[in-house]
């Protein structure tokens, strides 16, 4: 419920599960009813977290028990009862706005915004999300709501053609510029002007020197973060665009069936 005691209905509850790995995953998703009760179904033995987010963005996600992170959230144990009186009250959220366009002028396509969130110990991912054009301007506008405070990391993704960056024009995730949120303040100006990117090419063949059509080719950072993509040809050549300065590491996924096997270059069984 809202902090006037009022139930809030449609509010996901996010179920996520502890993977033997020590990682959470998302287990099942469901939703508050009209008195603002929900119920997660059966769940295995296992140890659980659980997020609370209003999918219209006016409060502030939260995990269970009112943490605004996953590393600082209430760990449930489950071992076939029903546990009562998982609640949750939600407070408005804060959020980050500002604006993406491209060097030159041009319409910007369909860019993707994504953020990162500081929990004290470490920096996950929260969520991309795909930015609509305007018809009438070069310059897209963008409102991220319903965020608790803390300490935020965003990166825009570029359209084909155009490199990708992180706030504030910075290349790598470590360098890129904290944005800071204070619920239930929006903090503005968390803008991006996209340049063009550098790019990488090349052909995908047999060992007869046929071109491969289809490849699906992915060029990640030495992060492992997806960078830029294409797919091959009907003679296997591709080229992926976009890209900053720097070093990468390129995939090459054949198209099922094809009885050819997925290589790292330069001829590598796997990324690292």
């Amino acid at each position: 419920h809202s902090q006037s005691g009022e139930p809030l209905s449609g509010i996901e509850v996010q179920v996520l599960r502890q993977q033997p790995d020590g990682n959470w995953s998302q287990e099942r998703t469901v939703s508050t009813d009209l008195y603002g009760e929900y119920y997660t179904g059966p769940l295995e033995t296992a140890l659980y977290r659980l997020r609370f987010k209003d999918p219209q963005g006016v409060f502030a996600f939260q995990y269970y028990n009112n943490k605004a992170n996953l590393g600082d959230a209430t760990t449930i144990p489950i071992v076939g009862d029903l546990v009562p009186n998982i609640d949750a009250v939600l407070e408005p959220g804060g959020g980050i706005s500002g604006s993406i366009q491209m060097y030159d002028g041009q319409s910007p396509g369909m860019p993707t915004i994504s953020l990162y969130q500081h929990d004290g110990t470490a920096w996950r991912f929260l969520f991309s999300q795909w930015l609509m054009p305007s018809l009438s301007s070069p310059v897209i506008t963008y409102t991220v709501s319903g965020l608790p405070s803390g300490t935020y990391k965003v990166n825009f993704n570029a359209p084909k053609g155009y490199r990708s960056e992180w706030y504030k024009n910075k290349k790598t995730f470590d360098s890129a510029t904290q944005v800071t949120v204070t619920e239930p303040k929006i903090t503005s100006g968390i803008n991006a002007v996209l340049d063009a990117g550098g790019s990488i090419a090349g052909t995908v063949a047999n060992e007869e020197g046929a071109g491969i059509a289809n490849v699906d080719v992915q060029v990640v950072d030495l992060t492992g973060l997806w960078r830029s993509g294409a797919r091959t040809g009907p003679n296997g050549s591709y080229t992926a665009t976009g890209l900053a300065a720097g070093s990468y590491r390129v995939s090459f996924t054949p198209p099922a069936g094809s009885g050819y096997s997925i290589e790292w270059y330069d001829n590598k069984a796997s990324q690292d």
